[in-house]
């Protein structure tokens, strides 16, 4: 189970990428404000709770505050899950994915193995669409078994 920090990392990482919209976000922070001690609720929370209007860069900011990339790597490693689920259960199509995924290599700003295999499997993925090689469901096969990996990480959200 993650806590209010790391989920507020995959909140705003997750709508950075795109993967979540702002209602998501502002759904998630009046569940939390409902369920904690008045005490216990950043302010910031309140801002989300009532930002459904606002820009997204401005609610990513608010994130930003209550989660300062503390748990960037948790979160990245929760979204790919998510990523995965969505994948298996077509809740989001595969290109959709493929782009969330090279967002958020590259919102990561970390050149590592991960970097390089997104980046890897986002250029085969748009040479096999646009019918330069490979075949996209095999793609979209290798993208969903590298998001396996992940699974059980998407299950913590």
């Amino acid at each position: 189970m993650l806590g209010l920090t790391e989920k507020a990392e995959v909140y705003n990482l997750g709508l950075y990428v795109g993967h979540f919209k702002l209602s998501d976000v502002v759904n998630w922070a009046d569940k939390v404000i409902s369920e904690l001690d008045v005490s216990s609720i950043p302010n910031e929370l309140y801002d989300i709770s009532m930002s459904l209007n606002r820009k997204i860069d401005d609610v990513v900011n608010l994130l930003h505050t209550v989660s300062p990339e503390k748990h960037i790597d948790l979160a990245t490693k929760v979204l790919l899950g998510l990523f995965y689920k969505d994948l298996n259960t077509s809740q989001k199509d595969s290109s959709e994915i493929i782009t969330s995924m090279y967002r958020l290599v590259w919102k990561r700003d970390v050149y590592d193995d991960l970097f390089y295999r997104v980046n890897g499997l986002e250029s085969e993925y748009e040479t096999a669409v646009n019918g330069y090689g490979g075949d996209v469901q095999d793609v979209i096969k290798d993208i969903s078994e590298f998001l396996k990996d992940y699974q059980q990480y998407g299950e913590l959200f």
